[in-house]
């Protein structure tokens, strides 16, 4: 009987939260803006206006349930871009600082992009979709709508959501499962602290290649196109790009592509 009236205020609050999460399908979801535990800014009409789906995951770091489902959020991360095609995933805290967020992630191996409640502005987000039981995951459409909420997220539930709504599995370009025209791209120094970085393409010569850089949330923050490149060293400006961390890709005119992660400082 104690352990019953433990349980039953958490189930509870948890199947009141869901009930809450369902009613909110079909309104216009709230702006935000809050910073990555990277340091990077995301503005959710942002990437909406790039024409993007957006997955908001909200989460903290001690919640068993959360824990649970992650591998399962992480493989839908996965066959759906890794936030580089139609769909962008971020997980908001509550509550936690930036490092326990970043050991949660670290552990659980989370790729997408982590707010922090406490300081990167989660708890606000929280109050704002007045969310109440975790993990609550929803999809939200290019339109500002919240399209759906994918409970129990499971990759089954994830797949049936994004096909109800037209959201197609994409190659992730960041995944080891990538093709293997694609390589690893080294860059020096890295991390950086100056506006300048040097990318290795010692594999490459006489070629044009379309070098770009992209936030964790899959926002074009850089595009350059070098013409017949020489073997080497190439230098990449980083002047108009804040601190944070970010993927770099460099196409050549045959295919060939070259990923790899930098962290700006």
């Amino acid at each position: 009987m104690i352990l019953f009236r433990k349980i039953m205020p958490v189930l509870l609050l948890f199947f009141g939260g869901i009930n809450y999460a369902w009613a909110q399908i079909g309104f216009t979801a709230q702006n935000f803006t809050v910073v990555s535990t990277h340091g990077d800014t995301i503005r959710l009409y942002d990437i909406l206006d790039d024409g993007k789906f957006v997955v908001l995951d909200f989460f903290f770091t001690t919640c068993g349930p959360c824990i649970y489902y992650t591998p399962q959020v992480n493989l839908a991360y996965e066959k759906y871009g890794c936030n580089t095609q139609d769909v962008v995933f971020i997980a908001i805290d509550h509550q936690d600082t930036n490092a326990e967020v970043q050991t949660y992630d670290q552990i659980h191996g989370i790729q997408f992009p982590s707010v922090s409640g406490t300081q990167g502005s989660g708890n606000e987000v929280i109050s704002q979709y007045v969310i109440s039981a975790f993990p609550t995951v929803l999809l939200i459409g290019p339109n500002y709508k919240i399209i759906d909420e994918i409970f129990p997220p499971t990759l089954i539930d994830f797949d049936s959501s994004f096909d109800m709504h037209g959201i197609a599995p994409m190659a992730c370009l960041t995944s080891t499962a990538a093709p293997a025209a694609t390589q690893p791209l080294n860059l020096y120094p890295n991390p950086v602290q100056t506006d300048r970085v040097m990318l290795d393409l010692r594999g490459i010569s006489g070629s044009t290649v379309k070098i770009s850089v992209q936030d964790l949330t899959g926002r074009t923050m850089h595009t350059e196109t070098a013409h017949e490149l020489k073997a080497g060293l190439h230098q990449l400006n980083l002047i108009s790009i804040p601190g944070g961390l970010y993927l770099v890709t460099a196409v050549a005119e045959d295919g060939m592509r070259w990923n790899g992660r930098l962290v700006k400082y």
